[in-house]
């Protein structure tokens, strides 16, 4: 199976990413109905997400290496990389990807702590 171009819905979640600390915090401390729903109505669109993140990431993890023994088959690799410009092109949408991806992850720490 090919890796499926990355999503920009993927970046954008990640920007927009809200953690959900102090809904648990609060469910935790001052338990109740209304503070656990709370914390239930935060933790579920955020368990979405960090799904979809981690399915995307185990994709490239899992593809990219193949992607890579294709570009580097042989003793010319550029002449492979001439030859397959669709995967070199796509192999480079990833790289970036994972890039804006990572750096995305390291300024908001609330997707850390609540993948914890």
């Amino acid at each position: 199976a090919e890796l499926r171009r990355p999503e920009p819905d993927i970046l954008d979640a990640l920007r927009n990413y809200q953690g959900c600390d102090d809904k648990i915090r609060a469910a935790i401390s001052q338990p109740s109905p209304q503070t656990e729903a709370e914390a239930w109505r935060a933790v579920l669109p955020a368990v979405r997400n960090l799904k979809k993140f981690y399915d995307y990431s185990a994709e490239i993890e899992r593809i990219l290496p193949r992607m890579l023994d294709k570009l580097c088959d042989g003793p010319d690799v550029a002449k492979n990389l001439e030859k397959r410009q669709a995967t070199a092109k796509r192999f480079a949408d990833v790289i970036h990807f994972a890039s804006e991806f990572d750096d995305l992850k390291m300024i908001n720490p609330s997707i850390q702590n609540d993948f914890r």
